[in-house]
């Protein structure tokens, strides 16, 4: 599991208060706890947290989803919006992030993915097929080591077609290697990394559908999976 650092916690808790005043209500922070991955269990009726020790157990009549300000009152939905990630609402414009997009579909895809990653290459290929109703986002993180430097030049042409060009065919990397290094702000690739981070992408391709269901790793068949996982499948 992820832990996210102060930055990230204070992304939350902001958006936490803005619910609150929204709501006409007082939130306050009385302090964190840190228990690792949380089991949502259900009895009688009746929803509980319990910590990963197995020490703390929260009874609890509806948990706020932040996220998509949605109150979700069952262990089943619990568990299932979890696995939802709601990036739209998130208010990071992929525009501004370490992103190249391809396709021209009306409906959004985001991908995050390592450039070296051989099963996101399974993932693109299958994606050139369906850019006639898909429009693909994909972050670049450095999920390994050796990605570090390419995936920081290629933050700041990430808008260039001729780059966009050589990531379709898979020649990102041979590319970016004939130019010449270019300094920029570091804004668009430290913000990807934070947002990576902060919705747990700790293994790619890490795949985020149109309604907010996640897919890690390279479906069999990302028509079908994305088709599954349209915008009115709701919570």
């Amino acid at each position: 599991m992820v832990k996210l650092c102060p930055y990230l916690l204070s992304i939350l808790m902001l958006q936490a208060f803005a619910y609150a005043e929204a709501d006409q209500s007082t939130l306050v922070s009385v302090g964190s706890i840190d228990y690792g991955v949380m089991t949502v269990a259900e009895r009688a009726g009746h929803t509980y947290l319990i910590s990963q020790d197995g020490r703390f157990v929260f009874d609890v009549a509806s948990v706020l989803d932040i996220w998509t300000n949605q109150t979700v009152r069952d262990a089943t939905a619990i568990a299932r919006a979890s696995k939802r990630i709601p990036l739209k609402n998130l208010n990071m414009n992929p525009s501004e992030l370490n992103v190249i997009e391809t396709g021209i579909g009306p409906t959004r895809v985001d991908i995050f993915i390592d450039p070296q990653c051989k099963f996101c290459a399974l993932v693109k290929k299958q994606s050139r097929m369906l850019e006639q109703q898909y429009t693909f986002h994909w972050y670049l993180l450095p999920i390994f080591e050796e990605s570090k430097a390419t995936v920081r030049m290629a933050s700041c042409r990430v808008n260039d077609p001729n780059l966009v060009a050589a990531f379709r065919k898979d020649e990102l990397e041979s590319y970016l290697q004939q130019l010449e290094e270019q300094a920029c702000d570091s804004d668009r690739y430290d913000t990807t990394l934070i947002l990576g981070d902060l919705i747990g992408v700790t293994g790619i391709p890490f795949i985020v559908a149109e309604n907010g269901e996640t897919h890690r790793g390279a479906p069999l068949d990302l028509k079908g999976w994305l088709a599954g996982n349209r915008i009115e499948q709701e919570y």
